[in-house]
């Protein structure tokens, strides 16, 4: 039987963005959420547009106290994403929402799908986290 993880987290739906915008989506939500202004970009050029806090070459679970004081955006490499191009280290970013019994959790938007997932889920999708993010000002 499949665990199932009560979600507490809400976020808002953004019903006119169009697919494939994650970044657009974690930072709208991020400035709902928290005030939070990042400079937008797209996801392979996210990090340099916004300040690193921390690289991670897929060890997220290490840095989850990083990121627990404000929600924030980590970015991600999807080895199957179609906007995979030479010298590109990131192809997806989500917004960090904060941990439940052990979980990381999400939210993000994939393709046309706005969800609210766990960093495990996500893995089994094949994404390795590579950057915590924070706003550059």
């Amino acid at each position: 039987m499949k665990e199932k993880i009560k979600i507490i987290f809400k976020v808002p739906y953004l019903k006119d963005l169009e697919p494939n915008m994650c970044v657009r989506y974690a930072r709208i939500v991020a400035k709902k959420l928290t005030g939070a202004e990042y400079n937008p970009a797209d996801a392979w050029e996210f990090s340099k547009r916004n300040k690193i806090v921390a690289e991670l070459n897929g060890n997220l679970e290490d840095f989850v106290e990083k990121m627990t004081a404000k929600k924030t955006i980590v970015t991600f490499y999807d080895p199957k994403s179609e906007y995979n191009k030479k010298g590109r280290k990131v192809t997806h970013s989500a917004l960090f929402l904060g941990c439940e019994n052990g979980k990381i959790i999400f939210a993000e938007q994939t393709r046309a799908i706005q969800q609210i997932t766990t960093y495990s889920k996500m893995q089994k999708r094949g994404l390795i986290a590579k950057q915590i993010l924070a706003p550059k000002n």
